[in-house]
């Protein structure tokens, strides 16, 4: 697989910070972290980022692999040119 830009679409749409406050605490609400609109955007874009670091993304071509029973095996390879 290469990385070619359809590889790495996520399964869902992560917030960022241009997303309204009501669209961020309808979000985490929906990951069952408690939350609510008198906090600051930026406490609630906090909690966002505490949330993605624990929990991995997941994109869209792991779960059509998933579906069909097999697994990713991710290889990273090193090139040291010599000179």
């Amino acid at each position: 697989m290469d990385n070619a830009p359809y590889h790495s679409v996520k399964s869902e749409k992560l917030p960022t910070a241009t997303w309204k406050k009501d669209a961020l605490v309808n979000w985490l609400l929906s990951k069952g972290i408690l939350c609510d609109n008198t906090q600051l955007k930026i406490e609630l874009l906090d909690l966002t980022k505490q949330y993605l670091r624990d929990n991995p993304v997941s994109y869209v071509i792991d779960d059509m692999v998933a579906e069909t029973g097999f697994e990713f095996v991710v290889v990273i390879l090193q090139i040291n040119y010599l000179k």
